[in-house]
């Protein structure tokens, strides 16, 4: 096994371990476990970081997750527009021989707009245990985010998200690296917790607010991946920018890594794992070439 490989195993292990206590139920909440592509940045000198090296490699988790770096998430114009060319090439090929046995690609187009509020106590209350228990130390970072649909004005999500871990992957061998996380979200958009406005609180005066984020999502599913193209716009005033993530089913992957641990015969971990690494690798060199 590569040894990138065996270490991104072993640290989604860990991680899916720790939240063993989280309901396996999305509606309650979702186990979250993407990849986004994009450059590790030095928060020194605000350029990407260097180091003497030529193959991609994991960064130190204690040197990642201090104050030693950030990573930006975005890409250029002509990227974005070359990467939905190539996805939209797979997604036709894929309908193409799906006559020979493959399982062809979904696509769909949301557009949306994302707003955040501070979490009430109310709302901090309302949240499931299991996700108190593992937020409670970001208790004053949590927000409320509410995601309407453009086209008919319905609210589509009320979720609060919670960083448990990332996972950095430096590539010198090409333009950009990636950044693994694993996040919960909290289901907020339950019946018993209408009318949803004791939710959140207003932003405070002086507080620095989190501006609306205008989404225009193109979204590629294949089995249990899924890569999206996001234009995210927050201002008129500030050209909007391009994003690129890839995401793997969580609740497969839990369910896979619970055959594993208990000898229950065959599993798909490592397997989920290898293809989801591989996707990654592969969409970054992709962005390179474009």
């Amino acid at each position: 096994m590569p040894e990138m490989l065996k270490q991104v195993i072993d640290w989604l292990y860990v991680q899916l371990n720790n939240i063993q206590d989280v309901p396996d139920s999305p509606e309650e909440v979702e186990v979250e476990i993407e990849a986004k592509i994009g450059k590790i940045v030095n928060v020194g000198n605000g350029e990407r970081i260097m180091m003497p090296i030529t193959s991609p490699t994991i960064l130190n988790q204690m040197w990642a997750t201090g104050d030693n770096i950030r990573f930006e998430s975005q890409m250029e114009l002509n990227e974005h527009k070359a990467m939905n060319a190539f996805l939209n090439s797979a997604l036709q090929a894929s309908k193409m021989e799906e006559r020979h046995g493959r399982v062809p690609m979904d696509y769909s187009h949301p557009k949306s707009r994302d707003s955040f509020r501070p979490l009430s106590d109310t709302g901090y209350d309302a949240l499931p245990p299991a996700f108190r228990r593992h937020a409670s130390e970001k208790r004053k970072d949590l927000k409320l985010r509410t995601t309407t649909n453009l086209a008919t004005g319905e609210v589509e999500a009320r979720i609060v998200k919670s960083k448990m871990a990332d996972l950095h992957i430096f590539n010198p061998a090409g333009d950009y690296d990636c950044r693994i996380s694993l996040n919960l979200e909290a289901n907020m958009n339950l019946p018993h917790l209408a009318p949803y406005t004791d939710l959140f609180d207003e932003w405070a005066p002086g507080e620095r607010a989190s501006p609306d984020r205008m989404k225009d999502r193109m979204s590629y599913k294949h089995l249990v991946y899924r890569i999206d193209l996001t234009m995210v716009s927050v201002s008129k005033a500030l050209p909007p920018k391009f994003e690129l993530e890839l995401e793997v089913e969580g609740q497969v992957l839990r369910e896979q890594m619970r055959l594993m641990s208990g000898g229950e015969g065959e599993h798909a971990f490592a397997d989920l794992v290898g293809g989801f690494l591989d996707n990654a690798t592969f969409l970054m060199r992709q962005r390179a070439v474009a």
